[in-house]
Parts: structure tokens; C-alpha cells; sequence
């Protein structure tokens, strides 16, 4: 009888030990969700692999003239500084947008079919 009740208390012990577990896993799985659908969170994960498409792309250019990114970074930071000190950084950034945009057009625009 006394064997009986050691064990009962074991197992309701292991028991409230695993459920007490279980509890923890769901606050933590809780507070991962709420982590990842904060917006900085959402937004880092949008724009990390764009800009390190962007960085593969820039790459890819410069490669053929045996250059790399990160040696026109400083030149790049350099530029920038200069343009927001002269508050020309939005309409310098406006301006390239725009160019881009032409270039996209005209690369992509509809050409007459020679006859």
C-alpha cells in the first residue's frame, strides 16, 4: 500500500513537472510570434535579402573592372554626407529614382517591328 502511494506521488509529481513545461513552451512560443510580427522585425525581413540582391547585383557590375562593393563604400558614404550637409540628398535621390525609371521605360518600351 505504502508502494502504491509512492508511486501516485511520483507520477502526479512528473506530472505537474511536465505540465508546468508545457506552460513555459506556450508563453514562450507566444512571445516569439509577438516578436515576429513586430513591425521592425517584418521590415528586416523584407529588406535584408533585397538589399543584399542589390549588393550580389552592384557586384556583379563592378567585377568585370576588377572592383568590389565594399571598396566604393567609402566613396559612397562620402558623397552622401556631402549631399545631406548641402540638403541635396532627397532631391539628388529623386532625380536618380527618376533615371532609373526612364532607363526601365526606354529598355522595356515597345519597338516598331521592321517590315
Amino acid at each position: 500500500m505504502a508502494d502504491e502511494a509512492a508511486t501516485s506521488t511520483q507520477r502526479k509529481a512528473r506530472l505537474l513537472r511536465e505540465s508546468q513545461m508545457h506552460r513555459v513552451g506556450i508563453v514562450h512560443a507566444k512571445a516569439g510570434i509577438a516578436q515576429a510580427l513586430r513591425l521592425q522585425t517584418l521590415l528586416r525581413g523584407a529588406l535584408e535579402p533585397a538589399a543584399g540582391l542589390v549588393f550580389n547585383r552592384i557586384d556583379a557590375w563592378l567585377a568585370p573592372f576588377g572592383m568590389k562593393p565594399s571598396s566604393l563604400l567609402p566613396l559612397a558614404t562620402s558623397a552622401a554626407a556631402f549631399l545631406q550637409r548641402r540638403r541635396l540628398l532627397k532631391p539628388v535621390l529623386v532625380l536618380g529614382m527618376g533615371a532609373a525609371l526612364l532607363g526601365k521605360y526606354w529598355r522595356h518600351r515597345p519597338r516598331a517591328v521592321a517590315a
